[in-house]
């Protein structure tokens, strides 16, 4: 359940370990060019593209609910 994600956890924490996560998710993915975008990703039907373009739009639809 989505109300529990944070349970045990101070909100700073938490930012903290989001920031982690995304300056992770920005190094590992910034050098890829065209190719790689759409190449597959491990999800079947899916290229890398894809799984990023949903990265980036799920916090942005959970805000604007």
């Amino acid at each position: 359940m989505a109300s529990d994600l944070g349970a045990g956890y101070e909100p700073a924490a938490l930012l903290d370990r989001i920031i982690a996560a995304t300056e992770y998710l920005i190094i590992t993915t910034g050098g890829l060019g065209d190719d790689d975008m759409r190449a597959p990703s491990l999800l079947p039907g899916w290229t890398r593209a894809h799984v990023l373009t949903h990265l980036a739009a799920t916090p942005r639809a959970a805000l604007a609910s």
